[in-house]
């Protein structure tokens, strides 16, 4: 779903981009040569923010980048410029759809993006389908306690069906076959960050 316009605009801020950079750091830790020859997607870049950090600190070779939202995409053009958007490759997508053959990156990444689908765990299932055996998922998402508190209920436009708790969300996880392989890092019951893998 598109994004209403104060959701449009708090995605798009520096601080998001700062806190972008703090969620991606493990998943470089667990990799000490970075992602340099991984096959990279993105779910949800909006402003491109989180792409800029994988081919940056990242040292990723290429990533292939999407948001439901031409706009957002837009941004991230301008945002990576010339130089780093030969390195990208960006497209109009849906979560729930990805128009990818199983098995086919190494590693995916999803910054706040589940919570804003009717149907969370079916795209949880296509990430499954397109990512290679031993590949990684780095999610990060906002938690039922904060989409459902009164003012975002209030200020944003959250589908119900995205209203998830962290053990649901873990759950959902293991039943589409994922495995953690870092420790999840939460803040009170409104937002969780972790690694996945597919054995």
């Amino acid at each position: 779903m598109k994004l209403n316009f104060l959701e449009k605009a708090a995605v798009n801020n520096p601080l998001r981009a700062r806190m972008l950079s703090r969620v991606v750091r493990p998943l470089l830790h667990e990799r000490p040569h970075g992602l340099a020859g991984l096959s990279i997607l993105e779910i949800g870049c909006g402003q491109g923010a989180g792409t800029q950090i994988l081919l940056a600190r990242g040292h990723a070779d290429r990533v292939f980048a999407f948001d439901y939202d031409p706009t957002q995409l837009a941004r991230t053009r301008r945002r990576l410029g010339r130089r780093q958007n030969g390195a990208v490759s960006l497209f109009v997508g849906d979560a729930e759809h990805l128009p990818f053959p199983n098995r086919s990156f190494d590693v995916i990444v999803e910054f706040a993006v589940l919570h804003h689908l009717n149907d969370w765990r079916g795209a949880l299932r296509e990430i499954a389908r397109v990512l290679k055996p031993g590949g990684t998922l780095l999610y990060e998402e906002f938690l039922k306690a904060f989409t459902t508190a009164p003012v975002i209920r209030q200020l944003f436009d959250h589908p119900t069906t995205g209203w998830f708790t962290a053990d649901q969300f873990t759950g959902a996880l293991r039943d589409t076959g994922f495995v953690s392989s870092g420790p999840q890092r939460r803040f009170y019951h409104w937002w969780l960050t972790g690694t996945a893998t597919l054995p």
